[in-house]
């Protein structure tokens, strides 16, 4: 079975013929993503825009060779740090496939996640494009999932991790010291977002639903948390395969139920055949698996 959606900004295709005893189906979520420049002001080469939290920042034109340049980049970047990270665990035996077809053996393959990304420039007809601007040497940029910076391809230093130390003489007394610097690319983190992921302790105590997510506590209440590609680092969990746990649900032949995440290649689920019995009539087969 190969099947496809296509929606505005995103296709959904689950393939199952690509399916054998030690391969898993595919899920493959394609993201197309319009690219819009924003340049100086009247053709001049230096000059200023607004980052995402509308402060002014020093920005410079756009040669056709660096915007070039910058596209395949983030592609290059983008799709192996998201593809084939995640499967999803066939827990209820679905979509069950058979070397030989007179055979009570069946396979029942996992869903490998899958990641590609389209890039292309904006069109005017377009409802909504991301902005990308190119900065200025030294220039501080914040980012969204709606504004890029050139720079969000590139490591830089994002949070400060800390932990408390009870001070050597007063009794009782703490201090909260630094113990490192988590670096991250914005490109990888702002495309969570556009994954529908929210900042790591969105929804906790300290960072709430309705309030601002974008407080500097949202990015991490604990190191933990911090290192999280939703947080100031680039670290994926299982909870960042949202995305694909969601797009499965188009499909009926995959059940209503939340596949269960794990981030190590399983192997398709083999059931085999080993007892039958008949029951009130009826013959019922004891399965177990390997």
């Amino acid at each position: 079975m190969r099947k496809r959606f296509t929606f505005q900004a995103v296709d959904v295709e689950l393939n199952t013929d690509c399916c054998s005893p030690h391969t898993n189906a595919e899920l493959t979520l394609t993201l197309r993503l319009p690219l819009q420049q924003i340049n100086p002001k009247f053709g001049a080469f230096n000059g200023t825009g607004n980052d995402g939290k509308g402060k002014e920042r020093e920005i410079v034109k756009w040669s056709p060779d660096i915007w070039r340049e910058y596209k395949k980049d983030i592609v290059r970047i983008a799709e192996p740090f998201w593809s084939r990270k995640f499967w999803l665990i066939n827990e209820n035996y679905k979509f069950p496939f058979k070397l030989n077809p007179g055979s009570p053996d069946a396979y029942y393959p996992n869903i490998e996640c899958c990641f590609k990304l389209v890039v292309r420039d904006a069109l005017p007809a377009d409802p909504l494009t991301i902005k990308v601007v190119r900065l200025a040497p030294g220039a501080k940029f914040v980012e969204h999932k709606m504004l890029f910076s050139d720079q969000g391809r590139f490591m830089e230093p994002k949070m400060h991790l800390t932990k408390s130390v009870p001070d050597p003489v007063l009794h009782g007394v703490s201090w909260t010291v630094d113990t490192g610097i988590l670096s991250q690319r914005s490109l990888l983190h702002e495309i969570g977002h556009i994954l529908v992921l929210s900042h790591v302790a969105a929804g906790t105590r300290l960072c709430p639903w309705g309030s601002d997510l974008n407080r500097v506590i949202c990015y991490g209440t604990n190191d933990y948390e911090k290192h999280s590609l939703m947080g100031g680092g680039e670290e994926l969990r299982p909870e960042h395969a949202y995305a694909w746990q969601q797009a499965l649900h188009l499909f009926p032949e995959a059940g209503e139920e939340d596949w269960p995440v794990e981030m190590k290649r399983p192997s398709p689920k083999h059931p085999m055949l080993i007892t039958s019995s008949v029951q009130g009539g009826c013959e019922v087969s004891r399965f177990v698996s390997k």
